[in-house]
Order: structure tokens, then sequence, then C-alpha cells
């Protein structure tokens, strides 16, 4: 052999020790880039958190949710009255009334009044929680009675203390509940006799959905698009505050005001619908 020809397969075994060490290297500095640059996106495109919110007190006064409470208490204890009674359309409307029950225990623990429940609304808002999951009579009765312990401050202290808004209910079961609030809110206030005669009820349907429409901010499962995450955030805040206006005109009893605020209300149920509901269905279509 050659002196040259030595030489030249001494270069080429160097060559080729250098690229096999070298592609692992090269790998793992790539992998390592590849990591570093989706925790770099994974900052640029975090999560937006919703903006903060108003006092409560600016859209639900208190008075008024703790009326929807005692409501949907006393509503409840009628269904749960026998075992008899305890059928399908009554575990249907228990469902609906504790998850609207958990939402109200959050927005009067955050309230900026004072009230009754504020001290005791974490054990409350377990206990609707409970109660919204509760699958036969037994369970039901023992969640409930749970939670009117809460109400009357007699409960076991919650050993998680509510101190943001938070998911507290499902979403779906508040929006089937939403329906049903709005329908007794329009016939509430449908004229200025009926509006009179109705405010205190009127008040609060428009304050309960004052609160669901804050609750649902904390929920974000219909958004698809993270780009439409701010779009839902700002339909959640049209409705409360739409809401909110409803509840201040009916309290001052201003039959031209309310019916101004109602159809704002209804605007930004529309609004948000055109945006949400259709995804919901084409994901249920799937």
């Amino acid at each position: 052999m050659t002196k040259d020809r030595f030489e030249e397969l001494g270069k080429s075994f160097v060559i080729r020790f250098a690229i096999l060490y070298a592609m692992p290297v090269l790998f793992f500095t790539a992998l390592l880039m590849a990591r570093s640059l989706t925790a770099e996106d994974r900052k640029e495109g975090a999560v937006k958190a919703p903006p903060n919110p108003p006092p409560p007190s600016k859209y639900a006064p208190a008075n008024d949710l703790l009326a929807q409470v005692d409501y949907y208490i006393k509503r409840d204890s009628q269904a749960l009255a026998s075992q008899e009674e305890f059928d399908g359309a009554a575990k249907s409307r228990l469902r609906k009334d504790a998850n609207t029950l958990a939402v109200l225990g959050l927005a009067l623990a955050l309230h900026d009044d004072e009230n009754r429940l504020k001290a005791h609304a974490g054990e409350f808002v377990h206990s609707a929680q409970l109660l919204a999951k509760a699958g036969d009579f037994e369970s039901a009765v023992a969640a409930f009675d749970e939670l009117k312990k809460a109400l009357s401050g007699e409960g076991s202290p919650a050993e998680k203390h509510l101190a943001a808004w938070e998911k507290v209910a499902d979403l779906s079961q508040l929006m089937k509940q939403v329906p049903t609030i709005n329908a007794g809110l329009k016939r509430g206030v449908s004229t200025p006799a009926r509006l009179e005669k109705s405010k205190h009820e009127a008040a609060g349907h428009a304050a309960v959905l004052a609160a669901i429409a804050q609750a649902s901010i904390s929920d974000t499962h219909e958004v698809k698009d993270p780009a439409d995450l701010e779009k839902w955030y700002q339909c959640c805040a049209e409705m409360r505050d739409a809401a909110g206006q409803v509840n201040a005109a009916v309290h001052a009893g201003d039959h031209a005001k309310t019916t101004s605020a109602m159809l704002r209300l209804a605007n930004s149920c529309d609004t948000c619908h055109q945006s949400f509901r259709r995804n919901h269905s084409q994901d249920r279509k799937k």
C-alpha cells in the first residue's frame, strides 16, 4: 500500500467517524432546540386569562341572589318530598337547580356585600355539587340535607376556600336552566303592571342570569379555537352586564329601560350562540 493510499484511507476513516459521532450530537441538539422553541411557543401562545370581573354588586345584588337560593331550596324540597315523586323530570330539574345553586354559592362567596351565606359558601357549593351528581333518591336527600345545613350555618367547614371565580358547575346544565329563567323573567317584565307586581321575582331572575354568565367565563370547553377565547370572554361579560342592566332597571321600576336591557340581553345570547353553539353542533355530528 502506497503512502498516498494510506493517507487517503485515514482521512476517509476520520470523516466517517466524525459523521457517526456528530449525528447523535446534532440530533439531540436539534431536539433540545425544538423543545426550547416549543416552550417559547407556549409562552407566546399561552391561554389568556379572563379579564378581572367587576364586583358582583354591580350586576347581581346579594339580596337578590339569596332570594333565589331560597327559591331553589324550596322548589327542590318539593322534588325530594317522596321517592315516588322523584321521577325523570324531577331528577332533570334537580340537576339544573343544583348546578345553579353551586354558581349562586360561589357568587355569594365572592360578593363584595356581606351576606348570610358567605361564611359557609364553601360547604354550600360542595354540597350543591354532590347534589348535582346524585344518582339516586337517597344520595340526593343526603346531599340536600348538607346543602340546607350550610345555608343555615350549621354545616361542616369546607376543605377548600373559595377565593376566585372558577368552574363549579356543569355548563351544559346551566345553559339548560337559562331559557327557563329567561322565560320567567320575560313574563314578569312584559308590561308595566306585571313589572310592578313581579319586581322582586324579576330582579332575582336577572341576578341569576348575570351570575351564570360570570361563572361561564371560567368554563372554556366550548372554545375549540384558541383564537376565539377572547370572544368567549366578551360574550359572557356582555350577557352578565346586560342581565345586570335588567336587574337595575327592574329595581328602578322603569319599564322602558327594562325593555331596552332585555333586548340587549337577548342580543348577547344570540351573538354567543352564533359563535359557539354552531361549533358544539358540528362536534356532535362528527
